[in-house]
């Protein structure tokens, strides 16, 4: 079975830089994990690793048969959240709404879906992907016929 190197991972998410679809194995996701880890001290990286970084993990998600937008649940979680307690204050400052504010402290209460979205996505990145083919296309461990 051939494996992804640092070097070939490296080459394949800026080679496949808007390439959000097929599968990326394991060794090219946590590679390409370490590749950005590593060139974050350089400023304006980030920039240049941001869109490669969601094609890279929208393949390995695609690899475990999930979409590629589950990458986004710890942010919905996130945003969710602060959006609900930023409204919750507002409705607590300008009027006497306690059932509104209340509704708002509710949502206030989705921000748990980013650390469980997180975890979540950590045990999908590092499980191994499914064997052969799914619905995203060919195993990229295995050869292709």
């Amino acid at each position: 079975m051939p494996t992804v190197g640092f070097g070939e991972a490296i080459s394949r998410g800026f080679t496949n830089y808007f390439t959000f679809s097929g599968s990326a194995s394991r060794p090219e996701y946590w590679w390409w994990v370490l590749f950005t880890a590593l060139v974050a001290i350089i400023p304006l990286s980030i920039l240049v690793t941001f869109i490669p970084s969601l094609a890279v993990t929208s393949r390995r998600l695609h690899d475990k048969g999930k979409s590629g937008w589950w990458q986004i649940l710890p942010l919905g979680g996130l945003m969710g959240g602060l959006i609900g307690m930023i409204l919750s204050a507002l409705v607590d400052i300008f009027t006497d709404m306690t059932v509104l504010g209340s509704l708002f402290s509710l949502l206030s209460m989705i921000i748990w879906l980013f650390p469980v979205g997180i975890v979540l996505l950590i045990v999908w990145l590092a499980k191994k992907g499914d064997e052969g083919p799914n619905k995203y296309g060919s195993d990229p461990i295995q050869p292709t016929q």
